[in-house]
């Protein structure tokens, strides 16, 4: 099993419970800025990633706990490349270590709300896109893992495990921030190189097009979350988060809404472009405007949207004049 984890500097547990419930610690002294996180830690010499993740749970939540499976992605903190195991606890809680204030079950949402209260932005971020990535494992493996106390230790670590391995080790899994990061950062490249006539018209529509497909379809080489890639879910998402035209999209189908959300996107590009083609440091500007709006364009395909700008859609980032 550990064998199938992303390599990274360091190591921690995600656990759950039947009933949707995650299990967030509070680090004394809010270390660091975060107020509410998840356990993991560096691994010591001779470590596997296993061994390194169910120590740093067991010392700063008081679980001992066992993997049930891994959670798929590499998530990137402002000093570490950290990956989970998916865990869930075997015994009562003991004491807590010096370096955790306390801990708490919680709801999805709730997390959501608390891990919200960290001050490191990059760390916040990080948990958020954690949250977000055990939330969709949860909707997809859940039922089966955690439907209750009869279910033998053998049949948790059955079918669903299985098939949990296999989207962590696939390097197009859509339920990984970096997936979709990398993604959407190819399109915006041929999006601005088309603005600055090094691609043609017809290359930005094949790689939007590609990109469509990639979200909606099965048979791309990527792996979408079934429960995410939907109408209802990432559709309608889509439609709030880029203005779309809600009673127009009613009822279509996720390629025509992906479709559209797209082709706004990219017309907040041209329209970035236009207004700082005069400014005195009209490149830095634009660079910066298109960066914002790559992040945002992310978090809305990931889901994570409505806690890493709240509020915002894309007028937001759109330049003063095409906004009013």
């Amino acid at each position: 099993m550990a064998g199938a984890i992303a390599k990274a500097s360091a190591y921690g547990g995600i656990l759950l419970k039947e009933g949707g419930q995650i299990l967030l610690r509070e680090p004394s002294n809010h270390y660091d800025g975060y107020v509410w996180t998840f356990a993991k830690g560096r691994p010591e010499p001779g470590d596997t990633p296993a061994v390194t993740a169910l120590r740093e749970v067991r010392e700063e939540t008081g679980y001992q706990a066992e993997i049930i499976d891994v959670l798929p992605g590499l998530f990137h903190g402002g000093t570490t490349t950290n990956a989970y195991f998916i865990m869930r606890a075997l015994e009562p809680q003991s004491a807590l270590d010096s370096e955790t204030w306390a801990t708490c079950w919680v709801t999805f949402q709730e997390a959501e709300q608390l891990i919200g209260q960290t001050k490191n932005t990059i760390g916040r971020q990080r948990d958020l896109a954690v949250l977000a990535a055990a939330r969709a494992w949860f909707e997809q493996h859940g039922a089966a893992c955690f439907e209750g106390a009869t279910r033998t230790k053998e049949a948790v670590q059955g079918e669903p495990v299985t098939k949990a391995l296999a989207l962590a080790a696939e390097q197009h899994y859509l339920g990984s921030p970096d997936v979709v990061q990398a993604l959407m950062a190819s399109w915006f490249d041929v999006v601005i190189d088309c603005l600055a006539q090094t691609a043609t018209a017809e290359q930005r529509h094949a790689r939007m097009v590609e990109l469509v497909r990639i979200m909606t379809e099965d048979g791309t080489g990527y792996t979408r979350i079934p429960s995410w890639h939907t109408e209802g879910a990432l559709g309608k998402a889509l439609i709030t988060a880029c203005n779309l035209d809600a009673e127009y999209d009613q009822g279509e189908n996720l390629a025509l809404i992906v479709s559209e959300a797209l082709t706004a996107i990219d017309s907040a590009v041209r329209e970035l472009a236009y207004y700082t083609v005069d400014a005195r440091d009209g490149a830095e500007q634009f660079q910066q405007r298109t960066g914002e709006l790559l992040s945002f364009a992310v978090a809305v395909f990931f889901g994570t949207h409505e806690l890493l700008f709240p509020g915002k859609t894309l007028v937001s980032f759109k330049p003063p004049a095409a906004a009013s």
